[in-house]
Order: structure tokens, then sequence, then C-alpha cells
């Protein structure tokens, strides 16, 4: 039979049969010979907020969110100006059976010839919309808000897998240092009961445990470098580079201490919490836009025009026009939709 101290190793219930929670709590204490230079959690996580696609998604979707405010303070007590230039040409050749005089002078045909030119300035004033520019801006402003939020939950679960990714590393990596510790202590133990059974102070059954634990035991460690390259995968995935000697995680904040003020944090920090407010208030806006569609519009049109015209009559005899007219044209307009 195994001595005493040979059964304590092979028994899966000691330390270095430990399962991964137990190693997990092991590597806080194996990870602080890690030299200052290696990488750290907050390097990791630097990585990961500029390289992160679906960072830069979020980022990207909340400037073009930021651009409705804009559109919808377009007719905030904004006026619109055009300027239309006009440059017209118009023939007119007329014939009638009826002769009729000008001047004593019999005519049935008529010509004209109109060259028309003009310069026009034109400005437009919403005094009330029906409330449809305020809902408008009140949506935007909510929508942005309600982005501001998915953009911090996208960097709440972007952050978080990466601490998860970069303590998984770290946990395989002393998983994996533990098992190849444990299998060298196995060969050491098989060489000693294999001498021990050629002295007969061993059984072959005693053996096979031996060679059983080393079996199961390579069997972890190979599990344990798929584990470790999948999690090195996942941490490259969400920061652009492969993981490098890392260091131990700092400290974690304290936790609440009780469940109501968890709670109380929750409510008053989630962002999804937030996003969910903030759509609400814009889906209320959106609404009352709709409504302002059925109430009248009241704007302002001003108007001026610089028209040349200059214009050619042809019959019997000929005479030439050239002219210029100016228009200056103010306007209350009042719209009602009535369908």
């Amino acid at each position: 039979m195994l001595p005493a101290w040979a059964t304590r190793v092979t028994n899966g219930d000691v330390v270095l049969r430990a399962d991964r929670k137990l190693a997990a709590a092991l590597c806080i204490l194996l990870w602080s010979s890690v030299p200052a230079t290696a990488q750290t959690l907050e390097e990791a996580l630097a990585l990961a907020y500029d390289y992160n696609p679906d960072l830069r998604a979020a980022r990207e979707s909340l400037k073009g969110t930021d651009e409705q405010l804009a559109q919808a303070m377009a007719y905030w007590w904004r006026p619109t100006f055009d300027v239309i230039l006009t440059d017209e040409y118009q023939h007119i050749d007329q014939s009638t059976r009826q002769q009729f005089v000008n001047n004593g002078v019999g005519v049935q045909d008529f010509r004209e010839e109109a060259h028309t030119q003009s310069i026009e300035l034109e400005s437009e004033l919403f005094l009330y919309t029906g409330g449809q520019t305020q809902a408008a801006i009140e949506n935007a402003r909510a929508t942005i808000e309600a982005q501001e939020a998915v953009l911090a939950v996208t960097e709440m679960t972007t952050l978080q897998d990466v601490s998860s990714s970069y303590a998984d590393v770290v946990l395989d990596i002393v998983t994996l240092e533990l098992s190849n510790q444990y299998l060298g202590e196995l060969g050491e133990l098989h060489a000693m009961v294999t001498d021990m059974l050629s002295s007969q102070r061993a059984t072959v059954g005693d053996l096979a445990q031996v060679e059983l634990s080393i079996a199961e035991e390579e069997d972890t460690r190979l599990s344990t470098e798929s584990d470790l390259q999948t999690a090195r995968n996942d941490f490259r995935a969400l920061t652009g580079i492969l993981p490098t000697a890392l260091q131990r995680w700092p400290a974690l904040p304290a936790v609440p201490d009780n469940l109501q003020e968890a709670l109380d944090i929750a409510m008053t920090r989630n962002p999804s919490i937030a996003a969910a407010q903030a759509e609400v208030t814009a889906n209320e806006a959106a609404v009352r836009q709709e409504e302002g569609t059925l109430l009248p519009i009241i704007s302002v049109t001003a108007d001026y025009t610089v028209e040349f015209d200059k214009e050619r009559f042809s019959h019997s005899q000929e005479r030439l026009e050239h002219d210029r007219e100016n228009t200056a044209t103010i306007m209350l307009q009042l719209t009602f939709p009535l369908y």
C-alpha cells in the first residue's frame, strides 16, 4: 500500500487537484511575482476603448444622432432665404381671319417676342407650427440622451468582457502552472512507486492508481491549454492585441452594504434604465409632433423682385418696349389643414 503522504497526493481533494474557483483564489497570490512592466487591466481596458469595433460603431451612431437636434431646430425662429434667378424667352405668333385697324392699317397677324430677366430674394419665417418644432426638438434631445445611454451600455458590456477575458487568461495560466507542477510531482511519485513495487512494498494496483491520476491530470492540462488559447483569442478580439505578461488585477470597489442601496444605485446610474426612460420621452414628443400637423401654421413671407422686361411687338408696324420693375411684398400667411 502507499504511505499516507502518497495517498494525500493522489487524493482528488488536495489543493493541487482543486477546481477552477480555488485556482482563481490562488492565482492572486501566485501572480504577485509578475514584473511591474507587465500589462495591467487598466491598459487592457484603454486598448479596448480605442480599438473595439462595437464601441466605435456606438460612438459613430451617437454622432449621427446629434445631427437630429440641428435638423429639428431648423424652423426654431430661423428664417429661410432663397435667391431665384430667372432668364425667360417667350415668342408669340398670332393670326386672325378678321381684320382690325391699327392707325388706319389693316392687321391680320400679331407677333410678340419677350425676354424677361429677374432676380428674386424670398424669405420665410414660421411663427407657429402647431407645436411641431418644439416637439421635434424635445424628441431629438431625448433621442440623443437615449443614444448616450446606449453608448454607456456598450461601454459597460465591452469593458466587462475585457475584465472577464483578462481574468480568464490569468486564471488559465495559473491553472496550467498548477497542473504542470502536479504532473511533475505525480511523475516523481510514479518513479517512487515503481521502485517500491520492485521491492514488493507496493502493489500493481498502487501503480495503476498513480498512472490513472497522471492520465487524468494530463487530460486536465490539455483542456486548460485549450481554455487558455480561447481566452487569449477572446482577449485579442476585444483589445486588438494578444495578451502579454499580465499583472494581477487591481482591488475592486466596495459593494453596496445592502440590497436597497444596490437598487437605488441601479435606478439612478444604470444606463439601460436611462435609455428606456429617454426613449419614452422621445416617443411622447413624437406623438405631439404628429398631433401638431393637425393645427394651423402661421408664417411671414417677404419677397423682393427686380425684373427686367424687353418686349418687341410686330405687325404692320413694330414697337419696342424695354422696362424694369421692382416689387417688394410682405405677407402674413395662416394655413389650416382641412383633410
